[in-house]
């Protein structure tokens, strides 16, 4: 990994151990972390041996995020790939909606149920092999994971299409309380994209941003277009996360109190619903 983030810019070191460093890129505030050892590399090719299938609301949201994307687009002319799909359960829902779909899993054991499932599943150097385009790319929950933050979205955006959607659902960490010294937090997590990192890397990948929404429960949409004439590079804003990004009891405190203004969101949404089914 020669270029782990923005070339020509400063990569501080956050915490660093005999097994594991973390840096924060000054340029676009990416977190991410630098393995030192083969026990945490071990650790990570079975950190999903016991994932479950999306319930019912992970299905429902997908589904919805579908329907934003129609709002661009008719589905039965497009191609699309899911980047980390997991079991393959997303997948199956877009076959009844794409002329054809595909997908990548890493993860050995998840990537036996999605093949399980008679899912089209590319081999794990796809982001250096394979030599399709497709017109719609999804990710849910991937890019945390993800060994190379800035390069590998960087690969994955040459594979889509010139006016083609990117579908991001994902979490980002502003203010998320991360304990860079807890062995069992760097074993999980590769890569904090905060917001700021998030709009400058879409940005400096060619994709305009049609519709963003960042949740109180600290996870976010996007769906952006790749344009071939894109000049408007992002430019980071102020960001407390700078101040906070290593200071554990601030952060904890900032993500109690956005969670509870998360739970009062869901209870006024919920009204708001039930006040609207029963006006039907």
């Amino acid at each position: 990994m020669t270029n782990p983030c923005c070339i020509n810019h400063n990569q501080k070191t956050i915490f660093s151990s005999n097994d594991y460093m973390w840096k924060i890129c000054e340029n676009c505030d990416l977190i991410y972390q630098l393995s030192k050892s083969d026990r945490t590399n071990k650790v990570k090719e079975v950190l999903f041996d016991n994932f479950e299938e999306p319930d019912e609301n992970g299905r429902a949201e997908f589904l919805s995020n579908l329907d934003k994307l129609k709002k661009y687009s008719q589905l039965s002319n497009l191609t699309f790939f899911d980047f980390g799909c997991a079991d393959g359960s997303y997948l199956k829902l877009a076959e009844k909606y794409f002329k054809k779909v595909q997908g990548m899993e890493p993860n050995k054991f998840l990537k036996e149920k999605a093949i399980k499932k008679n899912l089209d599943i590319l081999g794990d150097k796809f982001l250096d092999d394979n030599k399709d385009y497709y017109d719609v790319i999804f990710t849910r929950n991937t890019f945390e994971y993800v060994n190379g933050f800035s390069t590998s979205l960087k690969k994955l955006m040459q594979r889509l299409n010139y006016n083609g959607y990117f579908i991001w659902r994902d979490k980002f960490y502003d203010h998320y309380p991360k304990n860079y010294s807890s062995r069992d937090f760097s074993d999980g997590f590769n890569s904090l994209p905060t917001k700021n990192a998030i709009r400058y890397h879409l940005s400096s990948n060619q994709i305009k941003i049609l519709e963003s929404r960042f949740y109180f429960d600290k996870s976010f949409l996007i769906i952006g277009q790749k344009e071939k004439v894109f000049k408007n590079i992002f430019k980071k804003k102020i960001n407390l996360n700078k101040i906070f990004y290593n200071n554990y009891f601030v952060c904890n405190l900032i993500f109690h109190f956005t969670k509870i203004i998360h739970f009062i969101y869901i209870i006024i949404r919920n009204l708001k619903n039930s006040i609207l089914e029963k006006t039907k």
